[in-house]
This record gives structure tokens, sequence and C-alpha cells, in this order.
């Protein structure tokens, strides 16, 4: 008999509580620091090429640790738990995160009466670089968790990203 993809035979009445749970709580917090860093960088005396990478830089960063640390939690929340929710969970967690942060700017937006130039950008046109940002991360993170052999694990991570190199030069 072979194990489904989304089984999962805990205590707890199913994975969707804990999992949910770290989610909400990891994607919260992803977005008030990804809105804070925005506010920080642009506030920073930099001109230029400097802030835009500044802001993808710390945006990546965010996006790895939060992810990273979230699909941690719920691996050791939930002992066992099949692979499927671990990839739930992270695109869970940036898509919360981005929501958070779309609704950050809104809020700010609406209550200064002024929309920032940086801020036209983060709604839906951010949605798929997080997305795919999102998978990246949590394929890493669900590599390390789940891969016991270092060697295979290596592998793993080189294939991936000579597949995202190929993907990025044929379509650049």
């Amino acid at each position: 008999m072979s194990k489904e993809i989304l089984d999962h035979t805990g205590d707890s009445g199913g994975p969707a509580g804990p999992i949910g749970r770290t989610v909400l709580i990891t994607g919260f917090i992803l977005g008030a620091l990804l809105l804070g860093s925005g506010y920080l960088i642009e506030a920073l005396p930099f001109e230029g090429h400097w802030v835009s990478q500044l802001r993808v830089g710390a945006m990546l960063f965010l996006l790895w640790l939060l992810i990273n640390t979230g699909l941690r939690t719920s691996e050791k929340l939930m002992k066992g738990l099949e692979v499927g929710w671990l990839f739930i969970a992270g695109m869970g967690i940036g898509l919360a995160g981005h929501l958070v942060q779309s609704l950050g700017f809104w809020a700010v937006a609406k209550y200064t009466g002024a929309m920032d130039t940086w801020m036209a950008g983060v709604g839906v046109s951010l949605l798929a670089p997080v997305l795919a940002v999102s998978l990246m991360v949590t394929t890493l993170t669900v590599i390390t968790l789940r891969v016991k052999r270092k060697l295979v694990a290596n592998g793993l991570r080189l294939l991936l990203f000579a597949l995202l190199a190929f993907l990025i030069y044929y379509f650049m």
C-alpha cells in the first residue's frame, strides 16, 4: 500500500491545524518585515539602482529566512510530515507574506494620501517573483530536510541550480 502525498497520521487531527497556524504566523511576520525593510531602505541615502538592489536583496534574504524557518517549524511540530504539506506550507508562507506586505502598503497609502512610486509595483506584479522564489526556497529546504545522504542532496541542489540557470538563459 503506497502512501499518498498529503496523507498524515498524527494525533493532532490532521496537519492543516498546526501547518495553517505556522503559515499564518510566519507569513504575517514575513509581510511585516518586508514592509518595514522597504521603508527602511527607502530612507537610506542611496540613489539609483542601489535602492532597487538593496530592496531585492532584502526580499530574497527575508523570504529565505522565514520560509526555511516555517518549514523547519512545521517539520518539528509534526514529525514525518508528508512532502506535499511542506510544499503547501512554503508556498503559503510566501503568499501570505506578500499579501500582508501589499495590505500594509495600501493602508499606508490610504492613511497618508500619497502613493509612493515604489509602492505602485508591489501588488499583483510582484506576486509571480515572490511565488517563484518561495518555490525555490521550499524545494531547497525540503531537500535539506528529507534527503539524508549528503552527496545525493548536493547533487539535487546542483541539478536544481543548473535547471534554474538554463531557464534564465533560455527565457531572458
